[in-house]
């Protein structure tokens, strides 16, 4: 089946529609699902990236000098044990927001090929159907004077 450049359009278009609308994870959230988001600066991102880093190294310090404790009370390793549990959670949720920038910074440049690609159909249509208006128009003008010269005789 050969499309015509019509029917690219009106597929392409359908396709753009069928992106916009489906919900993609990420793209379509509800009001409660988007209250636990914060937007925050990359200058930020990058401080609290290097404030977990500091931490981790802080806290292998501090084991370090926990195990050299001839006898290390409960309540110390409790609390280390409290302290690695936080720090893991913390680059936990760090990596699920660094994976959810990532998803949501791929499906931008799949929209924005998408959108390019919709943009040069749509342009390339307009050509052809500006192609077709000046033929017909020509054929009109010859079948009119073939008409006139016919009647003409």
């Amino acid at each position: 089946m050969i499309f015509t450049g019509t029917t690219k359009l009106i597929v392409s278009a359908l396709l753009s529609l069928c992106l916009c609308v489906l919900p993609v994870r990420g793209w379509c959230m509800t009001p409660a699902e988007t209250s636990g988001y914060k937007v925050i600066p990359t200058a930020h991102w990058l401080t609290l990236t290097t404030e977990l880093q500091t931490q981790q190294n802080e806290l292998i310090r501090l084991q370090d000098l926990l195990q050299k404790l001839r006898r290390p009370s409960d309540q110390l390793q409790q609390e280390l044990q409290k302290a690695k549990e936080q720090l893991a959670k913390s680059q936990q949720e760090l990596q699920n927001a660094r994976n959810s920038l990532t998803d949501a910074s791929s499906a931008l440049a799949e929209s924005k090929t998408s959108l390019q690609t919709l943009r040069q159909s749509i342009d390339k249509e307009r050509r052809v159907h500006r192609r077709q208006l000046w033929q017909n128009r020509l054929w009109f003008f010859l079948a009119g004077a073939a008409i006139g010269v016919a009647a003409g005789r």
